[in-house]
């Protein structure tokens, strides 16, 4: 679970306004259940109280202030108390790649939560795959998902386990 936070675009969860239309289209019923409840997060057993440093470089702390400012103004996540937080996992800053409109790119490591998991494994196609696919006059289309994990939100019992400190508060993920 180490992700790019990211631009956090529209509500979290909001997703759940349009639940009944994903019962129209027939969606799987695991993922009628996460749009309607909250992912939940496939632990394999009781996760011990873990507390981790961030490694945010002193010239990224500007920067890793704004934008826990902008994600907890959206939604994406909320102040909580130290003793409801089991897991209190680091925040990292990375220099994006030159060209980029941002200096920093803003990282949860989520490691730690990794380990306790069972994630089920998956094979993504690549490029080899859709060059054999794709005709003559056949239209593409390329989509940023950098912040689709905002529209679906995290069980509210699972949250105490994707928390992060920063400058004295200790905030949560909610989606």
């Amino acid at each position: 679970m180490v992700q790019a936070v990211g631009a956090a675009r529209g509500t979290p969860g909001r997703l759940r306004a349009h639940l009944r239309e994903w019962k129209r289209i027939a969606a799987p019923k695991q993922v009628r259940d996460w749009i309607k409840n909250g992912v939940r997060l496939p632990l394999t057993g009781a996760v011990p109280r873990h507390v981790e440093h961030n490694h945010v470089p002193a010239e990224a702390e500007s920067f890793m202030d704004e934008e826990v400012a902008r994600l907890s103004s959206t939604g994406a996540i909320e102040a909580t108390s130290r003793e409801k937080a089991v897991c209190i996992l680091p925040l990292g800053a990375v220099p994006k790649k030159a060209g980029s409109s941002a200096a920093w790119r803003a990282i949860f490591d989520g490691r730690y939560v990794n380990g306790h998991m069972d994630v089920p494994s998956f094979k993504y196609e690549d490029l080899g795959v859709v060059q054999e696919m794709v005709e003559a006059k056949d239209w593409m289309e390329h989509a940023d998902l950098a912040d689709g994990f905002h529209h679906l939100s995290i069980c509210a019992e699972h949250r105490k386990y994707v928390c992060f400190e920063w400058r004295g508060v200790v905030y949560r993920w909610v989606a």
